[in-house]
């Protein structure tokens, strides 16, 4: 207990707690009285923090602390006493007047409540003059609420994207690799194939901004940034053949081109 006087010293006299119900295990409810006399001078304020504690012992239930104004002698030489505990205020007089009776405060298992008591008496007070404050002490023990379940897990809408790829000759390539990055955080997110119908196998993605690369044989053919916020199946053309090859389209033009000279040669051979 901690004992603090402004601007004069003050004898506080603590009278004995007449204890109705055992307090060192409380039971379900228990009720008890705390009587405090103060000794009192002119323009002096007493402030004791700490005068008294209550603690929860059990483990796994709460405990509400009722505190409620029950007698007082000499009231009208009050100016001002408060009864407070954890930032709460149980009994209030003002001007010799009870301006509040009583408040609850619930303590949760193993929680100390630490009482303090602001006292200041009127002008007029006698020198040694004494006044007593009783209140009335019920604990209650309550079974704690079950926790709260926890929010609902929020599970982000996801999208399907399929991509079909075509060659420069409008033809569906297949065997392209298609790599889907996202650009928010600049990561691999997919490693596609193309199939033969020049598909990729659809994935299915959060909404957002997403690039698409196609490469063949390890080069990059081409790119293109894709906004998904649906279902989306998109087609994409590349700049160079696939399913026919340069390479193939020069050994059919030499073909054409042959064709034609033997044609020519047996034209020329019958009109000779």
């Amino acid at each position: 207990m901690r004992m603090r006087y402004v601007p004069l010293a003050i004898g506080i006299i603590l009278l004995s707690v007449l204890i109705v119900i055992p307090i060192s295990i409380p039971p379900v409810s228990a009720i008890e009285y705390w009587e405090d006399t103060i000794t009192l001078y002119p323009s002096s304020t007493s402030l004791l923090t700490g005068i008294r504690e209550i603690q929860n012992p059990s483990t796994d239930l709460a405990l509400d602390v009722k505190v409620q104004y029950y007698y007082s002698s000499n009231i009208d030489v009050f100016k001002k006493y408060y009864l407070t505990g954890n930032g709460t205020s149980f009994t209030m007089i003002d001007n010799g007047v009870v301006t509040k009776i009583e408040d609850t405060k619930r303590l949760s298992p193993n929680q100390k409540l630490l009482f303090d008591i602001e006292a200041c008496p009127k002008e007029n007070v006698t020198i040694g003059q004494t006044a007593s404050v009783t209140v009335q002490i019920t604990r209650t023990e309550v079974a704690l609420p079950p926790p709260p379940p926890p929010p609902p897990t929020f599970i982000p809408k996801k999208y399907t994207l399929l991509i079909q790829v075509l060659d420069l000759f409008s033809m569906k390539a297949p065997n392209l690799d298609v790599f889907i990055t996202d650009q928010a955080t600049g990561k691999r997110i997919a490693e596609l194939k193309t199939d033969f119908e020049g598909k990729t196998e659809p994935i299915k993605l959060r909404a957002g901004t997403y690039i698409a690369d196609i490469y063949y044989q390890n080069k990059l053919q081409y790119s293109q940034t894709i906004i998904l916020k649906e279902d989306t199946t998109l087609t994409i053309q590349i700049g160079i053949p696939i399913v026919i090859t340069f390479t193939h389209i020069i050994l059919i033009l030499l073909t054409i081109i042959i064709s034609i000279g033997l044609i020519i040669i047996i034209i020329k051979k019958r009109r000779g």
